[in-house]
């Protein structure tokens, strides 16, 4: 029998997206009323920050949504507003030198109230 390409990598999609949102939706709770470093990994580095204080849990995290929208891509499906890019997008607003970005408990509440709307 001849395998569905498409169909099996929809499926690995969404066991990796449904894997980070229950990652995201347990440690977003903490980090929305505790601040922290969830949004800071190796390629969203604010100014100043040190590469050894990254937390392994933000690290973890970012490379899920990397593999989350290389999956999107690779089944030609839309990137934008799915978890990865919500969480992604997230990452690149804490990293960003804009005076008016969101910190780090705003940018946790913001996620949080995105991925409970689609639940």
């Amino acid at each position: 029998m001849k395998r569905d390409r498409p169909a099996e990598i929809e499926k690995l999609l969404q066991e990796a997206e449904d894997s980070l949102r229950v990652m995201l939706l347990g440690c977003l709770p903490y980090a929305a009323s505790n601040g922290g470093s969830l949004f800071v990994n190796s390629d969203y580095l604010p100014a100043g920050y040190l590469h050894s204080r990254i937390s392994d849990e933000g690290e973890a995290l970012y490379q899920c949504a990397r593999l989350c929208l290389l999956n999107r891509e690779l089944a030609a499906l839309p990137i934008k507003g799915s978890v990865g890019d919500l969480f992604i997008a997230a990452c690149a607003e804490n990293a960003s030198n804009d005076e008016h970005r969101l910190g780090p408990k705003r940018l946790a509440m913001s996620l949080l109230e995105r991925l409970g709307d689609d639940a």
